[in-house]
């Protein structure tokens, strides 16, 4: 899935791995961060090679991070605990908070969470941060 293009760089997603191929070396680091607040999906694992690949030109595929799932189940050690982090830009529109909604209740049935779930509070969500 194409992410991102423009005359310098090419962002993919392939099978969960965030993928950069470079036209023009030279592309900015600062704008190339204004595309990880644009999609908050993309984790990046590997800043070294992206910043080698940024300088150069290099046609070929780089591997550089993975695409997140856009809604995540993080479990304590112990199972007692879960919390849910949002690995998307958050909308306050109804239509964007039911289709939330859905993925929570999905993810936490996926889960078998049953016990002590509390209502989810859009307006109080932070993109990537635990609720």
């Amino acid at each position: 899935m194409l992410l991102e293009e423009n005359n310098f760089i090419t962002l993919k997603e392939e099978e969960g791995k965030v993928i950069i191929s470079v036209h023009k070396p030279g592309y900015p680091l600062k704008e190339f961060d204004g595309i990880l607040r644009r999609i908050p999906r993309i984790k990046i694992s590997n800043f070294i090679e992206l910043k080698k690949a940024l300088i150069n030109e290099n046609e070929t595929d780089i591997e550089i991070g993975q695409y997140l799932p856009s809604v995540e189940l993080e479990l304590t050690n112990d199972l007692m605990s879960a919390q849910i982090l949002v690995h998307e830009t958050i909308s306050y529109e109804v239509e964007y908070e039911r289709n939330l909604n859905h993925k929570v209740t999905q993810l936490l049935r996926e889960y078998d969470v049953t016990y002590g779930i509390q209502g989810l509070q859009i307006r109080e969500l932070k993109t990537s941060k635990p609720c």
